[in-house]
């Protein structure tokens, strides 16, 4: 379930903030239609790791469809 998920993500960044979790935060975020928390993880992902090329094209493709709707990220905050 993606709540149990989430948590795990925040107690992992909560020990030491890793590519991986805020890549996970991000997923759920654009999968609940958190445009703005799943731009936020994943560039949090990138400043960690820019060398990850999926996150990378995932955040393209948010910010290139940012006119569409968007629900409050601190649902996502660590």
């Amino acid at each position: 379930d993606r709540q149990a998920a989430l948590a795990e993500y925040r107690r992992s960044l909560a020990l030491q903030p890793t590519p991986a979790a805020w890549t996970g935060i991000g997923r759920i975020a654009d999968q609940q239609g958190d445009r703005d928390g799943a731009r936020q993880a994943y560039a949090a992902a990138l400043r960690l790791d820019p060398a990850r090329t999926n996150v990378r094209r995932r955040l393209n493709h948010l910010e290139a469809t940012a006119s569409a709707p968007s629900t409050p990220s601190d649902a996502y905050a660590p």
